[in-house]
């Protein structure tokens, strides 16, 4: 492998299938890979430390990780593979967003974070929430489900942060991507 990034002629495109593209630096700005045509990324992966703004992105066609103590709200609406997050790395959401593949909170390591924010809905396939890490939904976004959740850490789903019990509004649906089909909520975690 060449020890310069982007060594030689031609052209990088970060929406090819397979192509990664990893941001590290603190406080990155990702760059809109083509211009404003696609805001598309293939696997994108955000480390380090600090915020990652992210305006134009919204598409990640293979997987999207965040790790070290990144933090991004980005306006992406479908992962194409897998989410995931490691280390201290937080993620809220910016935007309605569909995982395709599997998502996965925390490494056990430390205390990663996931929010779906104020109003945004969250469809994904399996969920798993590792230990020390929570996922957490205390505004009125939906979810969808297309696999279980398994839940060692902590997942916290409060509508209005608890108010529903007093005005007995139901501002958060829990539905299965496949009609009549459960889908299970287990493990040891904590969940609110």
């Amino acid at each position: 492998a060449s020890a310069t990034p982007f060594a030689g002629a031609g052209t990088f495109s970060a929406s090819t299938s397979a192509n990664t593209v990893n941001y590290t630096g603190a406080a990155a700005t990702i760059k809109d890979p083509t211009a404003g045509t696609l805001h598309t990324y293939y696997h994108l992966g955000l480390a380090g430390s600090g915020a990652k703004t992210m305006t134009a992105i919204t598409t990640i066609s293979g997987n999207l990780a965040l790790s070290g103590s990144a933090s991004a709200a980005p306006v992406i609406t479908t992962v194409g593979g897998n989410l995931s997050t490691a280390g201290t790395a937080a993620l809220t959401l910016g935007a309605n967003l569909v995982v395709t593949g599997t998502s996965t909170i925390g490494d056990g390591s430390s205390a990663s974070t996931f929010s779906q924010g104020a109003t945004f809905n969250f469809t994904s396939g399996a969920v798993t929430v590792a230990s020390l890490s929570s996922w957490t939904n205390t505004g009125t976004g939906d979810i969808v489900l297309a696999g279980n959740v398994s839940n060692a850490g902590t997942i916290t789903l409060s509508s209005s942060n608890g108010t529903q019990c007093t005005n007995a509004t139901d501002d958060i649906v829990i539905t299965s991507s496949v009609g009549a089909t459960q889908r299970a909520w287990s493990g040891a975690g904590t969940f609110t």
